[in-house]
C-alpha cells in the first residue's frame, strides 16, 4: 500500500465525516465499502479491511477471509477506483472464473452481485 493512497483515504473519510458521517466507523477511523443485511465493511488509511457483524458485540473486527476482503474491495472500487490498486493480482497460471463466466458478478432476478466464487475478480487463482 502506497502512502498516497493512505492520504487519500484518510481525505475521503474526512470528507465523508462532513458530508455522510453514517459512511464512517464508529471509531471515525475507517470508510465504509459496502454494508448488506449481514453487516458492514470498512477499510482505513493502511488498508486495513475491517468487519462489523450487526448481530455481534465484537464491533469492528479486523478481516482475515481474503475472499471477504476482495470482495469489499470490488465493492469500493464503485466509487474509489483508486482502491483497485490494493486487489490481488491475476498471476498467468489464474483460470476464468466459470461461476461468473469471468465477469465478477452473477444476475439474481434484476440485481448483479458480486461473484460469491471469485469474490468479483472474474479469475481463480490456480489450485
Amino acid at each position: 500500500m502506497t502512502a498516497s493512497l493512505g492520504d487519500l483515504i484518510r481525505e475521503w473519510i474526512r470528507e465523508a465525516k462532513n458530508s455522510h458521517p453514517a459512511t464512517v466507523s464508529a471509531d471515525g477511523g475507517a470508510l465504509l465499502l459496502v454494508a448488506d443485511m449481514g453487516g458492514a465493511c470498512y477499510i482505513r488509511p493502511d488498508g486495513t479491511i475491517l468487519t462489523h457483524a450487526w448481530d455481534s458485540d465484537l464491533g469492528l473486527i479486523e478481516e482475515k477471509d481474503l475472499k471477504v476482503r476482495t470482495s469489499a474491495l470490488v465493492h469500493g472500487i464503485k466509487k474509489h477506483p483508486e482502491l483497485a490498486a490494493l486487489l490481488p493480482h491475476r498471476s498467468s497460471s489464474s483460470k476464468d472464473c466459470k461461476s461468473c463466466a469471468a465477469t465478477g458478478s452473477v444476475a439474481h432476478g434484476q440485481f448483479s452481485l458480486v461473484c460469491g466464487e471469485c469474490a468479483g475478480l472474474g479469475w481463480l487463482h490456480a489450485a
